[in-house]
């Protein structure tokens, strides 16, 4: 598996609007990429800032979609960023989290007894801020 990493400055204000373009446009455009798997957003709203991790299952897939795809998604969030996303590309030495009974695609989900289940990008973006 191989990983994309991609930092980014929002402009202030635009935390509620990015979320919006990445649910409605770019995580779509992403489910139709070859060998895409998982897309994991972090947000700072406090100090503007925003990660993206996406899972692929080869190198190759990513690269293509880098090429292909990419700058596709970077015109549609243009108006939410604050300059140009910052790209670091890794290979996944360990994803155990995947392997919980979670299918490929599907909405990981956190949970404990008492807790009612919650996407995990709401319990990490409550996690940061």
């Amino acid at each position: 598996m191989f990983a994309r990493f991609v930092s980014m400055r929002l402009k202030n204000g635009n935390l509620t609007e990015f979320n919006r373009i990445l649910e409605k446009e770019v995580i779509p455009l992403l489910q139709r990429q070859k060998g895409f798997r998982e897309e994991i957003v972090l947000t700072n709203p406090s100090a503007a800032e925003a990660v993206g991790i996406s899972i692929w299952e080869q190198k190759e897939n990513a690269e293509s979609y880098n090429r292909e795809k990419f700058s596709e998604v970077q015109q549609l969030l243009a108006k939410v960023l604050d300059g140009t996303p910052q790209v670091k590309t890794y290979e996944v030495s360990s994803a155990g989290w995947f392997r919980r009974g979670a299918s490929w695609g599907s909405p990981l989900r956190l949970c404990t007894p008492k807790i009612a289940p919650r996407p995990i990008s709401f319990i990490l973006q409550s996690y940061i801020t």
